[in-house]
Protein backbone atom coordinates (compact mmCIF):
# COMPACT_ATOMS: atom_id res chain seq x y z
CA UNK A 1 0.00 0.00 0.00
CA UNK A 2 2.81 2.10 1.05
CA UNK A 3 4.16 2.50 -2.46
CA UNK A 4 1.00 3.47 -3.97
CA UNK A 5 0.33 6.02 -1.58
CA UNK A 6 1.29 10.12 -2.98
CA UNK A 7 4.45 11.77 -1.90
CA UNK A 8 1.95 14.04 0.67
CA UNK A 9 0.87 10.62 2.61
CA UNK A 10 2.68 8.17 4.76
CA UNK A 11 1.09 4.77 6.44
CA UNK A 12 2.98 3.43 9.66
CA UNK A 13 1.35 0.65 11.62
CA UNK A 14 -0.68 0.44 14.88
CA UNK A 15 0.15 4.00 15.84
CA UNK A 16 -1.72 6.66 18.70
CA UNK A 17 -4.50 8.49 16.81
CA UNK A 18 -5.23 11.83 19.33
CA UNK A 19 -9.52 11.94 18.45
CA UNK A 20 -10.81 14.38 20.88
CA UNK A 21 -8.29 16.56 23.08
CA UNK A 22 -9.32 18.13 26.47
CA UNK A 23 -10.14 17.40 29.93
CA UNK A 24 -11.41 13.82 29.02
CA UNK A 25 -9.18 13.12 25.85
CA UNK A 26 -10.06 10.00 23.61
CA UNK A 27 -6.95 8.08 21.93
CA UNK A 28 -7.16 5.06 19.34
CA UNK A 29 -4.66 2.65 17.80
CA UNK A 30 -5.99 1.94 14.66
CA UNK A 31 -3.92 -1.20 12.98
CA UNK A 32 -2.92 1.42 9.99
CA UNK A 33 -2.67 5.36 9.78
CA UNK A 34 -2.57 6.93 7.01
CA UNK A 35 -1.47 10.54 7.07
CA UNK A 36 0.08 13.40 5.94
CA UNK A 37 4.14 13.53 5.43
CA UNK A 38 4.42 16.67 7.52
CA UNK A 39 2.83 14.91 10.48
CA UNK A 40 6.01 12.20 10.26
CA UNK A 41 8.73 15.47 10.84
CA UNK A 42 10.76 15.56 14.30
CA UNK A 43 10.02 12.97 17.09
CA UNK A 44 6.25 11.83 17.01
CA UNK A 45 4.41 9.97 19.13
CA UNK A 46 0.93 10.31 18.05
CA UNK A 47 -0.93 11.82 15.61
CA UNK A 48 -3.86 14.29 16.10
CA UNK A 49 -7.11 13.49 13.80
CA UNK A 50 -6.32 16.12 11.63
CA UNK A 51 -3.22 14.58 10.44
CA UNK A 52 -4.84 11.63 9.53
CA UNK A 53 -6.03 10.46 6.07
CA UNK A 54 -6.80 7.68 6.15
CA UNK A 55 -7.64 4.83 9.24
CA UNK A 56 -7.13 0.85 9.07
CA UNK A 57 -8.95 -1.78 11.56
CA UNK A 58 -8.16 -5.35 10.97
CA UNK A 59 -11.40 -7.03 12.21
CA UNK A 60 -10.60 -10.03 14.94
CA UNK A 61 -13.57 -11.55 16.30
CA UNK A 62 -13.35 -10.63 19.42
CA UNK A 63 -13.23 -6.74 18.97
CA UNK A 64 -15.32 -6.68 15.93
CA UNK A 65 -18.56 -5.01 17.59
CA UNK A 66 -15.95 -2.32 19.16
CA UNK A 67 -14.30 -1.84 15.96
CA UNK A 68 -17.63 -1.93 13.39
CA UNK A 69 -19.77 0.80 15.91
CA UNK A 70 -17.62 2.09 18.53
CA UNK A 71 -14.03 3.12 16.59
CA UNK A 72 -15.89 3.73 13.23
CA UNK A 73 -18.42 6.68 15.31
CA UNK A 74 -15.45 8.15 17.15
CA UNK A 75 -13.36 8.56 13.99
CA UNK A 76 -16.11 10.03 12.12
CA UNK A 77 -16.76 12.82 15.20
CA UNK A 78 -12.72 13.12 14.84
CA UNK A 79 -13.35 14.49 10.98
CA UNK A 80 -11.07 11.27 9.73
CA UNK A 81 -11.74 11.24 6.24
CA UNK A 82 -11.61 8.02 5.16
CA UNK A 83 -11.86 4.58 7.44
CA UNK A 84 -11.38 0.62 6.17
CA UNK A 85 -12.27 -1.98 7.55
CA UNK A 86 -11.23 -5.78 6.69
CA UNK A 87 -12.58 -9.10 7.52
CA UNK A 88 -10.41 -11.83 8.12
CA UNK A 89 -12.98 -14.75 8.66
CA UNK A 90 -13.23 -16.36 5.29
CA UNK A 91 -11.53 -14.61 2.33
CA UNK A 92 -10.37 -11.09 3.31
CA UNK A 93 -12.49 -9.08 2.74
CA UNK A 94 -12.23 -4.00 2.73
CA UNK A 95 -14.96 -2.11 3.72
CA UNK A 96 -13.63 1.66 2.98
CA UNK A 97 -15.90 4.22 4.12
CA UNK A 98 -15.45 8.05 3.21
CA UNK A 99 -17.00 10.57 5.71
CA UNK A 100 -20.42 12.38 4.55
CA UNK A 101 -22.09 15.31 6.38
CA UNK A 102 -20.18 13.43 9.42
CA UNK A 103 -21.08 10.00 9.28
CA UNK A 104 -18.94 6.84 7.16
CA UNK A 105 -20.84 5.69 4.06
CA UNK A 106 -19.63 3.00 2.29
CA UNK A 107 -17.25 4.12 -0.63
CA UNK A 108 -15.97 0.48 -2.08
CA UNK A 109 -16.13 -3.13 -1.06
CA UNK A 110 -14.35 -6.06 -1.89
CA UNK A 111 -12.69 -9.25 -1.34
CA UNK A 112 -9.19 -11.17 -2.39
CA UNK A 113 -8.37 -7.64 -4.82
CA UNK A 114 -9.70 -4.52 -4.55
CA UNK A 115 -9.72 -0.95 -6.56
CA UNK A 116 -9.82 1.95 -3.80
CA UNK A 117 -10.06 5.48 -4.60
CA UNK A 118 -9.76 7.17 -1.58
CA UNK A 119 -7.28 8.70 0.25
CA UNK A 120 -5.80 7.64 -3.47
CA UNK A 121 -5.89 5.78 -6.27
CA UNK A 122 -4.95 2.70 -5.31
CA UNK A 123 -5.14 -1.44 -6.39
CA UNK A 124 -4.79 -3.73 -3.42
CA UNK A 125 -4.33 -7.32 -3.02
CA UNK A 126 -5.92 -8.31 0.77
CA UNK A 127 -3.78 -11.13 1.35
CA UNK A 128 -0.61 -8.54 1.03
CA UNK A 129 -1.84 -5.65 3.00
CA UNK A 130 -3.04 -7.87 6.24
CA UNK A 131 0.68 -8.94 6.17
Amino acid sequence: MAEQLPADLDVVHSFDVLLKNGSSPLMRKPDAVVASAQAFQGEVTRFSAGDVALVVEILPEESEDIDLRVKLREYAAAGIPNCWTVALDGPPSLVAYSIADGRYEIAATGTRMINVMIPSPMKLNLNELIR
